[in-house]
């Protein structure tokens, strides 16, 4: 089979079908081949200019699959933008992908929507992409994944989630999903690809040792009530006052140990209740846990070291993910993220945008590790040809 072609363009026109035909007429010109099978798009517009993508999109490319999600900021190259759309192409790819909606079960709809992909390509099964709109229990949208693809699979995605009130889009061909749901691609080619989950944030305080948990919520942390956690290093309000608690712990989220992951897997409190428990967004990675603190070079540093760990010999295309978190902690320093990466990663394209939450493998170097969902965290994602 040829080797893959990856061809990437962005434009920030609010116009939307000026847009398109500005990011597209670029992208045209770098591909040999003229056949493209895969376009991913990430994009900022209301509901009526999203209806106007495929249109647009198919017009001047014709893709044999276009798939995409809006997010609410951009990121290309060094720069970071509002509106607009990012076009990620593929020639010589093969891939399938699909559309679904969540009804009353999401961990019974994931399943069966990736055992829908999985029976149309007899086997052949290399990567998987995912992007998802949920409200849901969140566990139970990564269990759906673990039991069609398996639990040490390679999968990256990204998703939204009803915490956050604001207008979500997923874009399959013509098709687009308000609601809640999936899109995802599976990649059939022996692709080369790194991807990684990480945070930079840094621990804070001594380890402590979860005593009583299920599932997604601690009860108890070093044989108290679990809120104490935090009362002992921010004082009585954070007991009696609910919105203090949150604003705290998103500034100071947990960070777990596991016995094989370097860095510290994240999540913050989602919700207080009267007993001095607290929900997390997911369920508890382990029993130590830290409080963690965001510094803005090590969370810089974190990316490049990271990136650098995901060296091959034909790279194509970076797709990065930012947390929201993490974009607000770094705030105007963010531009030196950005120079950073892209100094690293050289002439390869950088794209992607600012999400919420991540899933996936924590690391490429250990499949075993399983998979976890990311909170005030980033994702990268580098294909290319082996």
């Amino acid at each position: 089979m040829s080797k893959i072609e990856v061809g990437v363009s962005f434009s920030e026109n609010p116009n939307v079908e000026e847009a398109v035909r500005e990011a597209s007429i670029k992208l045209r010109a770098k591909f040999s081949s003229a056949k493209i099978d895969l376009c991913l798009v990430f994009f900022s517009f209301s509901r009526e200019e999203v209806k106007k993508l495929f249109p647009n999109i198919k017009l001047v490319l014709s893709p044999s699959l276009t798939v995409g999600c809006s997010l609410p900021l951009l990121i290309a190259e060094k720069r970071v933008f509002s509106k607009g759309l990012i076009l990620i192409a593929f020639s010589n790819t093969r891939v399938v992908g699909g559309l679904s909606p969540f009804k009353d079960n999401i961990l019974e709809d994931t399943e069966k929507f990736i055992w829908r992909l999985i029976r149309r390509v007899k086997g052949e099964r290399r990567f998987f992409l995912c992007l998802a709109n949920i409200s849901g229990f969140s566990p139970d949208f990564l269990r759906g994944l673990e039991r069609g693809l398996g639990r040490n699979f390679p999968l990256l995605g990204l998703f939204s989630h009803k915490e956050y009130n604001l207008p979500s889009f997923l874009l399959y061909n013509e098709d687009v999903l308000r609601g809640e749901g999936i899109a995802g691609l599976l990649f059939l080619d022996d692709l080369g690809a790194f991807f990684e989950i990480n945070s930079g944030f840094t621990p804070l305080g001594k380890e402590a040792s979860v005593d009583s948990f299920s599932k997604d919520i601690i009860y108890r942390i070093d044989n108290s009530p679990a809120v104490y956690f935090y009362k002992n290093y921010f004082g009585e309000k954070v007991e009696s006052s609910g919105e203090y608690f949150q604003r705290v712990s998103r500034r100071y989220p947990l960070g777990f140990k596991t016995e094989r992951f370097p860095s510290y897997i994240i999540s913050s409190p989602v919700k207080l209740n009267p007993d001095g428990s607290f929900k997390l967004f997911k369920e508890v990675p382990s029993s130590k846990v830290r409080l963690t603190i965001p510094i803005r070079d090590k969370l810089i540093n974190s990316v490049e070291e990271t990136v650098k760990k995901g060296k091959f010999k034909s790279p194509k295309v970076a797709i990065f993910f930012e947390g929201f978190n993490r974009f607000r902690f770094l705030k105007f320093f963010y531009p030196s993220q950005l120079e950073a990466l892209k100094n690293l990663l050289g002439d390869i394209p950088l794209v992607g945008g600012v999400g919420f939450y991540h899933l996936g493998l924590l690391s490429s170097f250990d499949l075993n590790l399983g998979h976890f969902i990311g909170e005030n965290s980033f994702s990268i994602l580098i294909l290319g040809d082996k």
